[in-house]
């Protein structure tokens, strides 16, 4: 009978084997379709018969089932053996009813439909690619790369030899070598597979398949017994989700599983969350337990987690907009604090004011937002002013704890905090003059849709566009040969008006096929975006002393998730912040002192961490800035960070660094 870790464990085993056999399978497939397409008829080293094209969907067909659907049938029929254990390992907390075959059997033919599903999709891609290869009269060697690329992806070639020993690895080692080569491309090279394929489908399904079924029989015995209570049971690994980490180890009621699992996280999978428990390529699993049974905290981390490289705030929970339009209300009314006509803002009291009493300003963004206002008035009205209508839910959510965030920094620099968000149609990500930050509406609210959209839910978006691809490639299929039996018809005519109208009829079909190539080259690049948007993120691995040629343009770029992207983008805004009002005065708004400072301090030797930072002193400080509140200091000019040290040991109220004055905005004699 085994124990819960030894269980685990089990099962830990068996979706390593099963990924791998999956692998093993799909090279072997691979290697099947080239020897399909090596019968191919060619002329002058390019494809041109398309009965035959068609007819080797048959091949195609033949090549799935035996090299790739029989070793998943051979995988899921071994489901049944984990069942037993299930069953086994429950027995020592309850008197649980075995579970009837038939169910069994059921659940077992639900885990292989779902594989089977796959198959089929990639058989139409794998088809349909063979088939416009011949129309548009495609090299052999193109289409047999792309075919090879379609069932198990292929790395970029490179000049560096490393990282090409690496790719040979990938695209011609074992499946154990090539996946160990993958990871080092990924992690050293920042290289990952290029697009769409049935091997990135197919692995994670040889794990998420094994732990949903066993899902399902824990569930299903528990249930019988009428249980009410379950154990979150599992593992906390380095590459734990956070949901899991916070998680795991903890008894929940019903109830208490139904609420918990109603909220969002990265990687959350749609469905009864018996089943999908923490998401895509979770092991983690239930079982029910009992009010006799000790609650187990907890367990430790198996391993050390990364550090991270940046302020941990997670992916926030998602609230409702109009929640969150009030909040940023109520912080805007608070945010804007009027300082005094001549005052020294060397704290976050508020922002200076002209000798009449308005907000002193320095640039005109207002007016190219609102053109019916010059920019001074369009300052003075901000306050009441502020729409965040055009802004998502998703996306106010995810800004949120990021400018709570800046408002800390305000206090440790010594500046106003910002007063007020605003949505800008600008080409720019964001930008800031007089504390108030606009944030390109479309950008912003790209990051929110993806940092809170599920995997499986981009998988189902890139499902649609496939499918729709194949809609409109069989379209012009149809069109096509419709366009031929037209001009055949038109050609074998004699002159005369019969004639004239069968080439109107001839000039519809070329019209009406160029239309659905042009359609489906839309669909195509739509698809490229959702594939690219589910594919990993991989952060800029450039380090100090690296190729400066491989230095990200900005410093969004060194981190892998949407979240961090935005927090970047914001925490460099604030860093334009913090030049434009530190020490400011109405008399020196337009020329702040630390601006002084910064240009004295830009020169050949700097370090620029991004190709955006050599722009001018001012995006110098920025980049550096935003890198030294993510947790960069390691990328920060050591200039910029001895400052930015100095800045927040005093609280803001470094009046004097290295000889520099920021109050009189000169260097001190002596």
């Amino acid at each position: 009978m085994p124990t819960d870790n030894a269980y685990d464990e089990i099962l830990d085993k068996l979706a390593d084997s099963h990924q791998q056999r999956i692998a093993d399978s799909l090279v072997k497939l691979e290697e099947r379709v080239a020897n399909v397409m090596a019968g191919a008829p060619l002329k002058d080293g390019l494809l041109f018969d398309t009965e035959w094209a068609i007819s080797v969907r048959g091949d195609l067909r033949a090549a799935l089932d035996e090299e790739y659907l029989s070793e998943v049938d051979s995988i899921v029929r071994g489901y049944g053996s984990v069942a037993v254990d299930a069953q086994d390992m429950l027995g020592q907390y309850g008197d649980f009813t075995k579970l009837d075959t038939s169910v069994v059997n059921q659940l077992q033919q639900l885990s292989f439909q779902g594989f089977e599903s796959v198959a089929n999709e990639y058989l139409d891609v794998l088809a349909s690619e063979v088939y416009q290869s011949t129309l548009t009269g495609r090299s052999f060697n193109d289409t047999v790369k792309n075919l090879r690329q379609t069932i198990n992806g292929v790395y970029i070639q490179s000049d560096d030899v490393e990282a090409q020993r690496l790719v040979d690895i990938v695209n011609n080692g074992s499946a154990t070598a090539s996946k160990e080569a993958a990871e080092q491309l990924r992690t050293k090279f920042a290289r990952d597979r290029a697009g769409n394929n049935l091997r990135r489908y197919s692995t994670q399904m040889a794990q998420d398949s094994l732990m949903q079924f066993d899902a399902s029989i824990n569930t299903a015995i528990g249930k019988s017994t009428g249980a009410t209570k379950w154990k979150y049971y599992g593992d906390v690994i380095r590459d734990s989700r956070p949901f899991c980490k916070e998680h795991a180890g903890q008894v929940f009621t019903d109830d208490e599983i139904e609420s918990t699992w109603a909220g969002s996280w990265k990687g959350k999978s749609s469905g009864d969350p018996f089943i999908v428990r923490g998401g895509y390529n979770c092991r983690h699993h239930w079982r029910p337990v009992f009010d006799e049974e000790d609650i187990v905290a907890q367990p430790e981390a198996t391993e050390e987690p990364k550090a991270s490289l940046s302020i941990p705030i997670g992916l926030p929970p998602l609230k409702k907009k109009k929640e969150l339009q009030q909040s940023f209300d109520e912080r805007t009314k608070e945010s804007n604090l009027k300082g005094s006509a001549n005052a020294t803002q060397s704290s976050s009291t508020g922002y200076t004011l002209t000798s009449d009493g308005k907000y002193a300003t320095r640039f005109n963004h207002g007016a190219s937002r609102q053109r019916t206002l010059s920019y001074q008035d369009y300052n003075q009205k901000i306050v009441s002013n502020n729409n965040l209508k055009d802004f998502t839910s998703e996306t106010l959510s995810l800004v949120q704890p990021i400018i709570a965030e800046t408002d800390k920094m305000a206090k440790a620099f010594g500046v106003p905090r910002i007063r007020t968000i605003v949505p800008t149609k600008q080409k720019a990500v964001a930008d800031m003059g007089d504390g108030v930050l606009g944030l390109n509406k479309s950008i912003y609210n790209g990051y929110g849709k993806k940092a809170y959209t599920s995997e499986a839910s981009l998988l189902v978006d890139e499902l649609k566009l496939n499918a729709k691809l194949q809609e409109l490639n069989d379209l012009s299929v149809s069109q096509y040969e419709t366009y031929l039996a037209t001009k055949a018809e038109w050609k074998a005519m004699a002159s005369g008006n019969d004639k004239v109208n069968k080439f109107t009829e001839l000039d519809a079909s070329i019209q009406a096929y160029n239309k659905t190539i042009k359609t489906a080259a839309a669909t195509r690049k739509k698809l490229d975006d959702a594939v690219a948007a589910s594919q990993p993120k991989i952060a800029n691995p450039y380090k100090r002393g690296g190729d400066k040629a491989k230095r990200p343009f900005a410093s969004g770029e060194y981190f892998a998730e949407n979240a961090d992207l935005g927090k970047a983008t914001i925490f460099h805004e604030f860093g334009h912040n913090v030049h434009q009002q530190y020490f400011a005065t109405r008399l020196n708004l337009r020329n702040p002192p630390m601006e002084k400072w910064l240009k004295s301090k830009f020169t050949s030797k700097s370090f620029y961490p991004t190709k955006y930072s050599e722009t001018n002193p001012h995006e110098w400080f920025a980049e550096n800035f935003s890198l030294y509140n993510m947790g960069r200091k390691d990328l920060v000019d050591s200039e910029i960070k001895d400052f930015l040290d100095a800045m927040v040991k005093s609280k803001g109220r470094l009046k004097v660094h290295k000889g520099f004055n920021f109050e009189t905005g000169e260097y001190e004699r002596g």
